[in-house]
């Protein structure tokens, strides 16, 4: 694996591949969301959201498909910065992580 050296240190290169430190993050995050109190969208749901996004002559780029997009959203444009980032946090996994508690 390279490394870069910024502000006088040493950083590994990410090649597509995930340290086993990282893994472990990143293997946790991705149980919490799919075990998640938020359902997720259905097949037919995302296919419908890609082809009306792929077709609509407009420059739109964001296309909320399901349940757990929408009440992310939701909670975006109606939380505070604290109250959504804390929500999160704790949708994602991050807080139990950083508790110690990966689960």
């Amino acid at each position: 694996m390279r490394t870069t050296k910024v502000h006088g240190q040493h950083h590994g290169g990410v090649t597509g591949r995930f340290r086993a430190g990282n893994k472990l993050y990143f293997d946790h995050m991705m149980r919490s969301m799919m075990n998640g109190p938020l359902p997720d969208a259905d097949e037919e749901q995302i296919v419908a959201t890609i082809h009306a996004a792929a077709t609509h002559p407009s420059t739109r780029r964001r296309h909320l498909t399901g349940p757990d997009a929408e009440e992310m959203a939701r909670l975006r444009w109606s939380a505070s910065e604290d109250e959504y980032l804390s929500t999160m946090n704790r949708l994602m996994g991050q807080t139990a992580w950083r508790d110690g508690n990966p689960g």
